[in-house]
């Protein structure tokens, strides 16, 4: 048998799909180490019971995260004003409103976005309003959500959106949980924590 390019000391057949069949034996590598293996596929080594593997390398993590970062860079314009307070006001006629706060210092700027809230909380006609914590866990935790509940389709036009907030919304009854800050018209962001990487790829047909 052939010795190993990385260990004369070590053998291989050279039928191994992974890289061990062209010479290289997992034993020898560092883990992490990425090479293409005899079948052609992408191989990484990983330790298991301290003993080094090849095992065929998954893209899909990667493939979903790029997914996750595209709609995370669509939303973040309007999130990240929702996490310096500023609100989303759902009227009963279908009107939407972002409401923020022009105040310089963050104290006046927090206390006028309160009163506003409240305000809007005894309007009839609100029908909600949709606030947001200050972690970027939590917009992340919004698009797992969406992700894992809705099919290809709506994360096709997701994606095609020109106003994703206004789809987003579309969508209220399924994205959003009550959630009592101030009045009893608060919503928010439902989310999932983690995520299936492969599931995902799956479902949207990586």
């Amino acid at each position: 048998m052939p010795k190993c390019k990385n260990d004369p000391d070590s053998n291989y057949i050279g039928n191994e799909p992974s890289p061990k069949g062209l010479g290289f034996c997992a034993h020898a590598e560092k883990v992490n180490t990425i090479k293409k293996g005899r079948d052609g596929n992408i191989w990484i080594i990983k330790s298991n019971n301290n003993i080094k593997k090849w095992f065929k390398h998954n893209d899909n993590k990667k493939k979903v995260n790029d997914i996750v970062e595209l709609l995370y860079n669509k939303m973040k314009k309007w999130w990240i004003k929702m996490t310096d307070g500023a609100l989303i006001i759902c009227f009963k006629n279908g009107d939407v409103k972002l409401i923020d706060s022009n105040k310089k210092t963050k104290n006046a700027k927090l206390k006028e976005l309160k009163e506003l809230h409240e305000m809007y909380g005894q309007d009839d006609n609100v029908k909600a309003i949709i606030w947001s914590g200050m972690s970027v866990d939590i917009l992340y935790g919004f698009i797992y959500y969406i992700l894992n509940k809705y099919s290809k389709a709506m994360f096709k036009q997701l994606v095609d959106s020109e106003n994703i907030l206004l789809l987003i919304l579309d969508n209220f009854t399924n994205l959003f949980e009550k959630y009592k800050l101030f009045t009893s018209k608060d919503y928010t962001f439902k989310n999932k924590p983690t995520i299936d990487h492969d599931k995902i790829a799956k479902k949207l047909a990586l």
